[in-house]
């Protein structure tokens, strides 16, 4: 799978700047679109949704043909991306694929991903938007 990290560095080297992207955490497209039989070496794709609107802090972890997502107080959720591209069977609950949710949860975590931290990041945040639009409010 490729990343939206991925952008930065294809449009760089599109646009004959190579050498800036070089510190980039994603990889250039370029080799795969000028051949897409190109064999991509595997990676994990790590993505977090936590915007407004959000109760919890959402992270989805994507490795081979496996996607899982992870939210606290929710179950994860686990789909084989080859066998069902749209998402529609989850996995997450067979018994079969726990060990895979195990080893994508573990990558979930590898760089220290606190949920629960986040949640109260994000509470702390919707009361002082509370108190701002409250304060405007007053004022008008």
């Amino acid at each position: 799978p490729v990343s939206i990290l991925d952008w930065m560095p294809t449009v760089l080297e599109l646009t004959g700047h190579e050498t800036y992207f070089e510190e980039l955490p994603g990889r250039s497209l370029v080799p795969l679109i000028r051949d897409p039989a190109l064999q991509w070496p595997e990676r994990t794709i790590i993505a977090d949704y936590a915007c407004d609107g959000t109760r919890v802090p959402m992270r989805m972890v994507r490795r081979g043909r496996w996607k899982a997502a992870f939210a606290p107080g929710l179950p994860a959720t686990l789909y084989d991306m080859e066998r069902d591209p749209h998402e529609w069977r989850d996995l997450g609950d067979d018994a079969s694929s726990q060990e895979t949710l195990k080893e994508l949860e573990a990558a979930a975590r590898a760089d220290g991903w606190d949920p629960a931290a986040l949640t109260d990041a994000i509470l702390a945040h919707k009361r002082r938007l509370t108190y701002i639009n409250a304060s405007e409010t007053a004022a008008e």
